[in-house]
């Protein structure tokens, strides 16, 4: 009975003090409108930004939204871009400018100076595009500003293996085919290093005159064309 009573007490005030709600429109960077609808809780506190999941709308939030006006923390529920009262299209995963936008921002970083976070969100957008070659590409150039050049090589020979499939138009194909082979060419280069300069050639041959002093036979153990075996 005790327990009952506390209870009771404790419940009283949400009771007495019922969700204020209120519809409002948001209107998004692009001219868009978005139906939201705020519950205020009575005293001024801490608020929650409620997002519903694909198949619903910000209906589906309202008992929640009550019970946390209640409680004192106020709740904005929002139906998302082309559901339930809000314009615009769908959300589409699949639309090119998601893709766009997100490598944008990862150049931004590149740009920056954050290689880091860069070469993650390149790596986000090929999560999210696995069967793009132009995400493949982006990454090989975080890779190559990381200074990973065996990595660059591998993302831009995936690059050109995707490139046949992919849906992009016929031109930024044939751009980002020679982008790549140019790309690849000039991390080939460097992987391979310059070549043995005359200096280091005459080196092995002072090394050889050397082994001839003491040991004639010892010559006949150096690598062919003056080349230092490595184990």
């Amino acid at each position: 009975m005790r327990v009952l009573i506390l209870l009771l007490i404790f419940a009283l005030p949400a009771a007495a003090a019922p969700a204020t709600r209120r519809d409002v429109d948001i209107l998004a960077p692009d001219g868009i409108a978005l139906k939201a609808t705020y519950f205020a809780a009575v005293r001024p506190g801490p608020a929650v930004l409620l997002m519903h999941m694909c198949i619903t709308t910000r209906t589906s939030w309202e008992p929640v939204a009550q019970q946390l006006s209640a409680a004192g923390i106020s709740a904005l529920t929002i139906d998302n871009r082309g559901f339930g009262e809000s314009g615009g299209p769908r959300f589409d995963p699949d639309a090119p400018e998601v893709q766009r936008h997100l490598n944008q921002l990862a150049y931004t970083r590149l740009q920056d100076g954050d290689n880091d976070e860069a070469v993650e969100l390149f790596k986000l957008n090929i999560e999210a595009y696995s069967t793009s070659a132009n995400a493949q590409d982006s990454l090989a150039d975080g890779y190559a500003a990381r200074g990973q050049n065996d990595l660059a090589l591998a993302a831009e020979q995936k690059c050109l293996d995707l490139l046949p499939a992919d849906r992009m138009n016929d031109q930024f194909k044939a751009a980002l085919r020679q982008a790549a082979e140019q790309k690849i060419a000039t991390l080939k280069a460097k992987s391979s290093g310059p070549a043995p300069s005359a200096k280091s050639g005459s080196s092995v041959q002072r090394l050889a005159r050397k082994l001839s002093q003491v040991s004639p036979q010892a010559v006949d153990h150096l690598p062919p064309n003056g080349a230092i075996a490595r184990g």
